[in-house]
């Protein structure tokens, strides 16, 4: 729309003396450049293929009538305004024309020539008006569904929040007793000189100070990815020592659980990573495998090249699975798995998996799970292969 210099206008008029005059009319104020159309459907015609600041239709056309060209127009969503031309008499006619969206409607009569450039003038001012005061709305519609979306998010963090404070509360909590009651056995002499019960209340503190040291690290680490001051010290690494490093690590627990730990295919290309880092996605990844899987269930890792320069790493468990709907999801901060089985421990701060993502991302990888309910999960992630790292620097 034009908002200064001349406005265009489209005369639908089938009457040529009448055209004319209005034509010269509308053009003598020297703001204003009309094109005739004598025919409803020549003008919705150019109405289409070209903008009008104004149409000033007739309301008796040999085709259709004026009030049947203002309802196509509106079909056809044409942003113009209306001015409706009708004969003596026809004011009823005039006023069903603005009930159909018409700005204003000019009886022709001996003085409608002197009336109808201001009536014209009126109605573009009017429109433009209209459309600020349009835009305006929809702004602040906008912003009113902005507004209510990020109270919503708002309320769901302070949920999660009150959440992950209770969970972590909790977490800590339980190690902290455990380590409490073994020290407490030892110091009120419950054991004597019994060495063998002395050393297993032992190693409960010393697992339990590990765990309350698993949960810090979290905390400390999620916060350093949020600030962005985690660094990565990036290096080439081989993919079947990290993997099997990790699975030496945790075998002893797999086994415990009486649950079968495969190792597949791991000649792959040497990828660059954050070695330390992606031992530590590794061992979230098949922590929760191990975790979530039923005594003699199975857990198997192995590695892919694939196509775009990265290397796929995959860990597939035989456990209950996860819900679809949750698989973006859990990758979120404060999130929990939510397939919890019998016997398995505590469900932690939320924060691994979301950690796991950050690592990976910052790798410029990418990390998903496939599963379905009660057909086990594959958590799989992707590093930059050597060869294509070096490309890329």
């Amino acid at each position: 729309m034009n908002t200064n210099g001349t406005k265009h206008i489209l005369l639908i008029e089938d009457n040529p003396d009448h055209a004319l005059l209005a034509k010269k009319s509308l053009e003598r104020s020297g703001e204003m450049n009309v094109l005739v159309s004598d025919t409803g459907t020549d003008g919705l015609m150019k109405l289409k293929s070209e903008h009008f600041d104004l149409v000033i239709s007739d309301y008796q056309l040999p085709d259709i009538s004026g009030l049947e060209l203002l309802r196509h127009a509106k079909d056809e969503h044409i942003a113009s305004p209306f001015i409706i031309l009708t004969g003596r008499g026809d004011e009823q006619t005039a006023v069903s024309a603005m009930r159909a969206g018409a700005y204003d409607y000019v009886i022709k009569d001996e003085a409608y020539l002197h009336i109808l450039p201001r009536a014209a003038k009126e109605a573009i001012d009017r429109f433009q008006a209209d459309g600020v005061q349009r835009k305006l709305e929809q702004i602040i519609f906008e912003k009113n569904k902005q507004l209510a979306q990020a109270n919503k998010e708002l309320l769901q963090l302070d949920e999660l929040k009150t959440q992950f404070i209770a969970s972590v509360t909790h977490e800590f909590r339980t190690p902290l007793n455990a380590a409490r009651e073994s020290l407490a056995l030892i110091q009120e002499g419950m054991f004597g000189n019994d060495k063998k019960q002395q050393d297993h209340m032992f190693e409960i503190m010393i697992r339990n100070i590990e765990r309350l040291g698993k949960l810090i690290d979290d905390l400390l680490d999620f916060s350093k990815l949020e600030a962005g001051k985690m660094r990565m010290e990036m290096e080439p690494c081989t993919v079947e020592d990290m993997v099997k490093e990790t699975a030496e690590t945790l075998g002893d627990l797999a086994r415990s659980r009486k649950l079968m730990l495969e190792i597949g295919n791991l000649d792959v290309p040497d990828v660059v990573c954050d070695r330390n880092r992606v031992i530590q996605v590794l061992t979230n990844l098949l922590g929760n495998a191990i975790k979530f899987t039923p005594p003699e269930g199975k857990i198997k890792i192995w590695a892919d090249a694939v196509l775009d320069g990265k290397v796929k790493v995959s860990i597939q468990d035989s456990g209950k699975g996860i819900d679809p709907k949750m698989h973006m999801k859990i990758f979120e901060k404060f999130e929990q798995i939510g397939r919890s089985v019998p016997g398995s421990e505590l469900k932690g701060t939320g924060l691994g998996l979301s950690i796991c993502r950050h690592i990976i991302e910052k790798h410029g990888g990418s990390i998903w799970v496939e599963s379905e309910i009660n057909k086990g999960s594959t958590f799989m992630f992707t590093l930059p292969a050597k060869d294509k790292y070096k490309k890329a620097a």
